[in-house]
């Protein structure tokens, strides 16, 4: 699990529209229909991209490619994602990008007496609860890691 940071955005895994016409001149012509706030698993088609989403702020098609980024073992893409055209920046998480749903998990650290949100990618509740340490925190609750994430009224982010 880890602890989350200020701009996170998670992304659910959706299949995207993709059509391959002749341009005319003897070549190919590839249309992508995305889908905001999702992630397209495009490895089949093209093995340099880890993965195809839009940006969460201004919808841009961007690729992750292998050669300067990397999907950790939660779905999260490194390094950071920055947008150039819009100026976004900030942790992208692909849900299901190991084939197991993404779990956020509010939790009180006991010690700190604040409140943290993790994540873990797990086949269900019960099983994305396994690990927490109950001498360590407090479970508020746990539940999809799906969407943008809002504020509450006390400022802290949550996962919604």
């Amino acid at each position: 699990m880890i602890t989350e940071s200020s701009k996170t955005v998670i992304l659910r895994k959706a299949i995207w529209d993709i059509q391959s016409h002749d341009d005319g001149n003897g070549g190919k012509q590839t249309i992508i229909k995305p889908i905001p706030e999702t992630w397209f698993n495009i490895r089949s088609l093209m093995p340099n991209l880890l993965a195809l989403f839009c940006c969460p702020n201004c919808q841009i098609i961007t690729g992750a490619d292998t050669r300067v980024s990397k999907v950790d073992h939660l779905g999260k893409l490194t390094p950071r994602f920055h947008c150039i055209p819009c100026g976004f920046h900030g942790d992208i998480y692909f849900d299901e990008y190991h084939n197991k749903p993404l779990y956020a998990l509010a939790l009180i650290n006991n010690k700190k007496k604040e409140i943290e949100l993790h994540y873990t990618h797990a086949d269900n509740q019960v099983n994305a609860s396994k690990g927490i340490d109950l001498k360590l925190f407090s479970v508020i609750g746990i539940g999809r890691a799906i969407g943008y994430n809002v504020d509450d009224k006390q400022g802290k982010q949550l996962s919604v």
